[in-house]
């Protein structure tokens, strides 16, 4: 039994020493591997470290020769509002790079664009504007009262004047937008001062036998806006001054002295003046009238004719009481009918006399040749 308990004692310490052996090998070969794989690792840390340095001094130098701006990533047209999509960030060199060239996208977001913009543009704060904030008094209005341009449409931006008889000429409503357009109705967002302008403008086109029309801009969205110098009636410059709705009062002063003023030359102008103008046009529609056509009399003139033929017949039969039995003197629907005779047209050019006439008449003196 002795013999047997040392055998087995052998091989078990046999068994132990052999696992602590192979135990101490793995350990070392994990400790060898673990070690090779450290030390490829700081090396390839070392390598990406070299590789970032030079990557950030390569931007350094690119950076000390170029310049930061903002560039399109497709095209615009004239009027589209600048979205985050339509801009992105790219460096040019500073010799290429314009001088007012924007560098911050988020100052452009939301503005509109002045011209037509290709992709991969530069942009520059001349190229786009900002639109103003909605005012509370603003509207919607429309008038049929303006004449209009043949070429106008929807988008476009006019001035609406006002043409004076004596050779005055204003502007009462600068660089409005078209929002809409039907014929010779067109609609402008306008507000309070310019509402109350306009109906002074159309009071004075009614009685000063003025004319309003409207002028369209060349180049929108390159040309500044125009100052208005429409001088209002005085009852609506009051007006204005009480209204609360109205926010502009600071040029109701100057207003009122150019009101003054364009009173003063209208005076100048007499009343004489005024009817010659008024009957002059007032021929000119009458003879294309009867040019385009035909002469005919109107109900009312053949009622009237009519009344003087039985009256006149009641008077021949009163004084000839006998039958007449001469044919020829019965009369005849022929002879009923009224004679119209033709209306002559008015000469088409006046004479240098008259020309001279009319021009000193409205100026108040003659031409100088």
């Amino acid at each position: 039994m002795s013999i047997i308990r040392f055998r087995m004692k052998s091989k078990i310490y046999a068994g132990l020493i052999g696992g602590l052996i192979v135990a101490i090998l793995a350990s070392t070969g994990y400790i060898f591997l673990i070690n090779h794989q450290a030390n490829q690792l700081k090396e390839v840390k070392q390598q990406y470290e070299v590789q970032l340095n030079q990557s950030q001094q390569l931007l350094a130098r690119q950076q000390a020769v170029s310049s930061k701006i903002v560039v399109t990533t497709a095209e615009l047209k004239a009027g589209d509002q600048i979205q985050k999509q339509n801009i992105s960030v790219a460096f040019v060199s500073k010799q290429g790079a314009p001088a007012n060239a924007v560098t911050d996208p988020s100052q452009l977001i939301g503005k509109i664009v002045k011209i037509n913009i290709g992709k991969a543009t530069p942009l520059t704060s001349s190229m786009v504007y900002a639109e103003e904030a909605t005012p509370r008094d603003l509207r919607s209005k429309e008038y049929t009262v303006v004449q209009l341009p043949t070429k106008l449409q929807q988008g476009d931006f006019v001035d609406v004047r006002i043409g004076f008889p004596n050779g005055n000429d204003y502007i009462v409503l600068s660089k409005k937008k078209v929002e809409d357009l039907a014929g010779t109705t067109v609609w402008y967002n306008i507000n309070e001062s310019e509402i109350l302008a306009m109906s002074s403008a159309i009071v004075d086109a009614y009685l000063q036998g003025a004319r309003l029309y409207a002028i369209s801009y060349a180049d929108p969205y390159m040309q500044d806006k125009a100052i208005p110098n429409y001088p209002a009636n005085r009852d609506v410059i009051n007006l204005i001054q009480s209204d609360p709705n109205v926010l502009e009062k600071a040029t109701l002063l100057l207003s009122k002295a150019a009101r003054e003023t364009l009173d003063n030359s209208l005076s100048r102008m007499s009343e004489a003046d005024k009817v010659k103008l008024s009957s002059s046009s007032a021929a000119n529609t009458a003879v294309t009238g009867n040019e385009s056509q035909s002469v005919a009399p109107t109900p009312e003139a053949a009622d009237q004719l009519n009344t003087q033929t039985s009256v006149q017949s009641e008077s021949a039969a009163d004084t000839n009481p006998e039958p007449v039995t001469d044919p020829a003197a019965i009369p005849t629907d022929a002879a009923d009918k009224p004679i119209v005779s033709p209306v002559e047209p008015a000469a088409s050019h006046s004479s240098p006399a008259t020309t001279e006439q009319k021009t000193a008449d409205v100026f108040e003196q003659p031409l100088v040749k």
